[in-house]
């Protein structure tokens, strides 16, 4: 019994042994090749340096620290990349032995600092893996603590900064159909967290954020478009008329972010984005050379977007608008403001020829409240648009601090009622106008605005109803034709349509057609 029982105990510390030993040889070998590869194969493309090395065979993990990796094609990143540590752990290899493919549990890149070149990188991706036919399936990818900047190699400018930035992509995957789309993975849900972001929008523009975190939506905080210069230094800058611009969002949440392959295009799918307490300032120099590149309308602009997208909705709440033209040197710059602007926009999407709605109110000034809402394509046609708008209450004298510098004029009397609609394209428009009002008067100033040319103003105030000539209702009637300048924005076109309705309602006979 003795001696069966220490012949067991032998053959099992046999057993273990050439267990242990096979496993110390697979280990060896494993890693060998894993070390061979990399200064192999790797090494064509890439300088890979590392300080330690682990792995565990039994669990599947492996492990680098200090990694730097130096592309040898300079287009692709400027400085080695560096990574604090790469950890690899739940390598199915008996998936990889069998098929090839691999299937990982978890994949960390820690604390990962990087420049990239400027360039088309899914391009790139998808022609050096054109002829890849495995599966690359990784249940949690993650990236943690990283810096990573997009550099322009010809000037060495930043173009997109990421600070602190943290993603996590869950059942992350990638294969041959995924390297087929112009984006390239696919992923179930992803969780992002990043510090401070800059991204380079053009010459005079940047956009910065302070951070934007994923909770149950995508919460940016701190959103900050603007110009590169002050309003004065900015002018000695450009060669035409541009305007300075200063776009303020504290929070702005977008619910159910989505960005995937469709056919064969991209898609930017959101449910809904609400942007709280938005401050947009702007200002323009007219005495600059006008800018005469054409202007597509935004319908268009969406349409032509060389990607797809789809947001069902967007909320703005608590907003403030101002705008400021300088028109003259000799007079300061007119300003128009609106403060409680709430709008609503609907389908800005170019999968269908689906209305694009536009609602908005505000107050005009800071104190008259005015409806301005838009519908592109309107019942599914996609080259007609349709405006309507409302002004209650209205004292001219609020707005004419804009009209001296901007019109040369200013006037008197109040806007009880004003109601407007007009219908066009992209080319022309008509419509028609509604307005009750009490002893408007205008004068013309002197081209200095010193002061107040009598004789004009007097011609002008013979042809100007003063509104005591209306309907039984208080009412008088104009009509609304105009022409597109397709060299304005979308905003001049409303401003003429509505401009021109005035003129008709002060000036004609005051009756409804």
């Amino acid at each position: 019994m003795r001696k069966s029982h220490k012949k067991g105990i032998q053959i099992i510390g046999a057993v273990l042994t050439l267990l242990l030993a096979v496993y110390a040889a697979l280990h060896f070998m494993v890693k060998v090749k894993i070390e061979e590869m990399l200064k192999g194969e790797v090494a064509k493309s890439f300088e890979v340096q590392y300080k330690d090395f682990g792995m565990n065979l039994i669990l599947g993990n492996v492990s680098l620290s200090a990694l730097q990796v130096k592309s040898k094609d300079t287009s692709l990143w400027i400085n080695p990349l560096k990574i604090n540590r790469l950890e690899i752990k739940g390598i199915n290899f008996f998936e990889l032995y069998q098929s090839g493919n691999f299937k990982i549990n978890s994949v960390l890149f820690d604390a990962v600092k990087g420049d990239f070149a400027k360039q088309d990188s899914v391009s790139i991706l998808q022609s050096s893996t054109k002829d890849f036919k495995k599966v690359i399936s990784i249940k949690n990818l993650i990236l943690k603590n990283s810096y990573l900047t997009q550099v322009d190699p010809k000037n060495d400018s930043v173009l997109v900064k990421f600070e602190n930035l943290n993603v996590q992509l869950e059942d992350f995957k990638l294969d041959s159909t995924s390297l087929a789309s112009k984006v390239p993975i696919a992923y179930k849900a992803y969780h992002l967290n990043s510090g401070p972001i800059y991204v380079n929008l053009s010459p005079f523009e940047k956009l910065e954020i302070d951070s934007l975190y994923t909770d149950q939506n995508l919460v940016i905080q701190g959103f900050h478009l603007v110009s590169k210069y002050d309003k004065v230094a900015l002018q000695s800058k450009l060669t035409k008329e541009r305007d300075f611009i200063d776009l303020q969002i504290p929070v702005v949440e977008i619910d159910d972010f989505q960005c995937k392959g469709y056919k064969d295009s991209s898609l930017l799918s959101i449910r809904a984005i609400e942007l709280n307490e938005l401050y947009l300032e702007m200002y323009r120099n007219k005495l600059l050379p006008d800018d005469y590149e054409l202007k597509e309308l935004l319908y268009k602009k969406i349409e032509n977007l060389p990607f797809k997208i789809d947001i069902r909705k967007v909320d703005i709440k608590k907003g403030e608008i101002a705008y400021t033209e300088l028109v003259n040197e000799l007079s300061k710059a007119g300003k128009i403001y609106f403060t409680a602007l709430n709008s609503t926009i609907e389908n800005i999407s170019n999968l269908n020829g689906d209305p694009i709605i536009f609602k908005n109110t505000a107050n005009l000034m800071g104190v008259s409240p005015i409806t301005l809402d838009w519908t592109f394509r309107e019942n599914s046609n996609k080259n007609l648009m349709l405006v309507k708008g409302t002004v209650m209450n209205f004292n001219t004298k609020a707005i004419n601090s804009f009209m001296m510098s901007n019109l040369r004029a200013k006037s008197s009397g109040t806007i009880q009622e004003l109601y407007f609609t007009f219908s066009g394209n992209g080319y022309s428009s008509t419509g028609d106008m509604k307005m009750k009002y009490d002893d408007f008067k205008f004068q013309v100033l002197k081209k200095d605005r010193s002061g107040v040319n009598k004789v004009l103003t007097f011609i002008g105030n013979i042809f100007t109803n003063d509104g005591s000539n209306t309907n039984d209702s208080g009412y008088r009637f104009g009509t609304i034709e105009t022409e597109r300048d397709n060299t304005k924005s979308f905003f001049n076109y409303i401003w003429k349509n509505v401009s021109d309705g005035l003129v008709s309602t002060l000036t004609g006979n005051g009756e409804k057609e």
